[in-house]
């Protein structure tokens, strides 16, 4: 906040949520993320549901470099700007890229207010030297180019609670056309179809084309339709829906509402100045100018205001794709690390089993050596036992000899 102050001087805190023109909301990270943001919207929401609010949520850590979550996408309030930040207890907030861009939208957030406040203040007091003009009420028509699952009710009903809108049966009556395209086969073939139709109705008049993306996914990642609409003068946005669920509610659901609500709302200021600009007018310039106004004349101007919102809205989604391309490829490292490191363990249990290998190896000739040197003991003990029975024989032999001759020799006698 002393940072704040130093670059918005006319920050000023109050003591209660009825003087301020927003909530400031901090939210350190202290379990899981999206419980904790959870708690912090719940406590805002028991405060006011309605006012502007900026939720800064903190993550704790001392690395400056840090990746984390989009906390946008756990945050479903609207009217609420939300931001992440790095912090630490012995260091305060860190000095870092993800610091120094989180203040930078507060700080444009809060110039972008006060310059509305500056501009509502002024024309409040212009308003007092006029006649109160009747509330402004923009006409649309509405088409569909395919099986919306009545969507397009849930749509339109939302819209109808934010703006002054009214529904007309033909195209010559409304001031603008909301047309819904749901992708059934693919987007660029059914987004050109959807053209197709609105350009039938009407080549000229301003449009709002809703591109309907059918997935159970909340966080789907779709491409961006506005790249493939050729058709001057029409406001593009993508949307996810399910034919159980209706629109889901997802943080890109949210930025497409928004941004046709911010659309429809530029309309309807154009339309309340031309007014205001009609009563300051002579009577002879009042009915031209109001007709011109409310037929969506001055079309270079709304043109000019229409791309400039949807470079700015482009800006962001390209920032938020960014952020989502740098996290991807951060998981990816991470995987490809842990790939690395079983490939890793893999190799030296891979090498453990050869070495245990070589070592039953190494044992089993051993085990062979020992019986080749046990055979070759039996064949000497056999050898010497073949030698020993051959002495035997020889001895036998010699003692039948013996008795050979003590048997001749007692012949002998006998004869003498």
């Amino acid at each position: 906040m002393d940072h704040l102050k130093k670059q918005i001087s006319a920050l000023q805190v109050v003591q209660t949520e009825a003087e301020c023109d927003f909530i400031m909301v901090f939210c350190p990270v202290i379990r899981v993320h999206a419980t904790d943001i959870k708690y912090a919207l719940e406590k805002l929401n028991k405060i006011s549901d309605t006012k502007p609010a900026v939720l800064v949520v903190l993550y704790h850590t001392f690395d400056p470099e840090c990746v984390v979550p989009d906390s946008r996408r756990a945050v479903y309030r609207e009217n609420t700007v939300t931001v992440d930040c790095l912090f630490h207890e012995d260091q305060g907030l860190l000095k870092c890229q993800k610091n120094h861009e989180s203040c930078r939208r507060i700080i444009n957030y809060i110039q972008h207010q006060m310059c509305r406040k500056n501009s509502i203040d002024e024309r409040m007091e212009t308003d007092q030297c006029l006649v109160p003009a009747a509330k402004a009420t923009l006409k649309y028509f509405l088409l569909l180019s395919g099986e919306t699952v009545n969507t397009h009710e849930i749509f339109m009903r939302r819209l109808k609670m934010k703006n002054e809108l009214q529904k007309v049966d033909t195209v010559d009556k409304c001031d603008f056309i909301v047309a819904f395209c749901p992708v059934a086969s693919r987007a660029g073939t059914d987004i050109e179809a959807a053209v197709g139709k609105l350009n039938q109705q009407s080549a000229d008049k301003p449009a709002i084309l809703i591109v309907l993306h059918h997935t159970f996914d909340p966080e789907c990642v779709v491409p961006d339709s506005n790249r493939a609409v050729k058709r001057g003068n029409t406001f593009t946005v993508d949307c996810l829906f399910h034919e159980d669920h209706g629109l889901l509610h997802c943080q890109k659901n949210n930025e497409s509402f928004n941004r046709i609500i911010n659309y429809i709302k530029h309309q309807l200021e154009e339309i309340q100045r031309g007014s205001m600009e009609v009563q300051q007018a002579g009577p002879s310039q009042c009915s031209d100018k109001q007709e011109n106004m409310l037929n969506g004349a001055d079309p270079d101007k709304n043109q000019l205001e229409t791309m400039r919102m949807e470079l700015e809205n482009q800006k962001s989604e390209l920032a938020e794709k960014t952020k989502e391309l740098k996290m991807k490829e951060s998981l990816q490292n991470t995987r490809e690390c842990h790939l690395n490191d079983r490939e890793t363990q893999v190799n030296v249990r891979e090498t453990q089993v050869n070495t245990r290998e070589t070592q039953v190896n190494a044992r089993e000739m051993q085990v062979n050596a020992r019986e080749t040197q046990v055979n070759a003991r039996e064949t000497q003990v056999n050898a010497r036992e073949m030698q020993v029975n051959a002495r035997e024989t020889q001895v036998n032999a010699r003692e039948t000899q013996v008795n050979a001759r003590e048997m001749q020799g007692n012949a002998r006698e006998t004869q003498w």
